[in-house]
């Protein structure tokens, strides 16, 4: 059983404003898990996007739409390069070319809720979770966000090394 449990209105603390920015995929198979799972998930964000708007009939709006960065460094261009990454880059300007795609996070998140409902998943919006009385589920995963870092710390300090334990408190 799949249990989502959000201390605010589900999915509410989500950006609507978010640009729903998805970096370009990298064809280099990274070696830290952090990053291989991030490549794992640009890679088969397309599919799952389909899937999901096939599934909800809800559209995303996903698609490539490409985006600029400007390089401060040859170092930016030869971490892109080890990777794998393509890129077009303009020596005059220092600005480089990649292919980042978009989803509109409105339109992905209520997608997401109404699969979650479609697939009986337990969805508990307006909950707190006390990380020292988590139920014994089996397998646990909290997801804090961007801008929680002390909070997911906390979590991981009281629950132990998670699959991604080690990760997260690295970073």
């Amino acid at each position: 059983r799949v249990r989502v449990i959000d201390r605010g209105p589900m999915a509410g603390e989500a950006p609507w404003a978010g640009p729903g920015i998805i970096p370009p995929l990298a064809s280099t198979v990274m070696s830290h898990p952090l990053e291989r799972l991030r490549q794992l998930s640009v890679a088969r964000f397309p599919d799952f996007s389909a899937e999901l708007r096939s599934f909800t009939q809800i559209d995303n709006e996903f698609h490539t739409c490409g985006g600029i960065e400007y390089v401060s460094t040859v170092d930016d261009l030869d971490r892109w390069k080890a990777a794998g990454v393509g890129y077009e880059f303009d020596e005059r300007s220092f600005i480089a070319k990649l292919a980042y795609s978009q989803v509109r996070n409105p339109r992905h998140l209520k997608a997401l809720i109404l699969a979650c409902r479609k697939l009986n998943v337990d969805l508990q919006p307006k909950t707190t979770v006390d990380p020292q009385k988590l139920p014994d589920a089996g397998q646990t995963l909290i997801a804090a966000g961007a801008f929680r870092e002390v909070h997911a710390q906390r979590a991981l300090d009281v629950v132990g090394d998670l699959l991604f334990g080690t990760v997260l408190s690295n970073h």
